[in-house]
């Protein structure tokens, strides 16, 4: 594997990397777009945006690897919506703030993000979000996600198949 350098403050970067990610779904129709909110990235449920906030990834510099994992965990998220009864997608974002509902749509993400070959990017990615996060937004973050062990899990049922 290549080791990577941190990207820079360079959105071009960022464009660049998510062209690369993006073949591998190629039915998901999105694009990135910037935003001031305080996630450095999330996917719009209601358009084909998938939203970035620059001084956010300015902040923790995430790795190249990192950032692949990160896009490919929001464009799973494009996938999990279209996958959504119409109705559930309506409210997405009011059912987002119940704990419940938020592991299940962060760990169906992480599961096609790892069925689409990048379970490496999103172990990197959770990795690097451990040592670059306060405790507590970590402790938020991890509690809805897959852990290293369960991506591995599913690495290596994604190989027998």
């Amino acid at each position: 594997m290549m080791v990577d350098k941190h990207i820079g403050n360079s959105s071009w970067n960022l464009i660049n990397i998510f062209n690369d990610v993006k073949k591998s779904f190629p039915e998901v129709n999105a694009e990135l777009k910037s935003f001031d909110k305080q996630s450095f990235m999330l996917s719009s449920p209601y358009s084909k945006y998938i939203f970035y906030n620059e001084e956010q990834l300015k902040k923790y510099k995430f790795s190249r690897t990192a950032l692949r994992g990160v896009i490919a965990h929001e464009l799973s998220h494009k996938i999990s919506y279209k996958r959504m009864n119409p109705l559930t997608r309506l409210f997405v974002m009011i059912l987002y703030q119940f704990h419940s509902f938020k592991k299940r749509l962060e760990q169906e993400a992480d599961t096609i993000t790892v069925q689409r070959g990048f379970g490496n990017e999103l172990k990197i990615l959770n990795k690097e979000s451990k040592q670059k996060f306060d405790k507590e937004r970590y402790s938020r973050l991890e509690s809805v996600r897959l852990s290293a062990e369960e991506i591995d899990k599913l690495m290596r049922k994604k190989r027998q198949k």
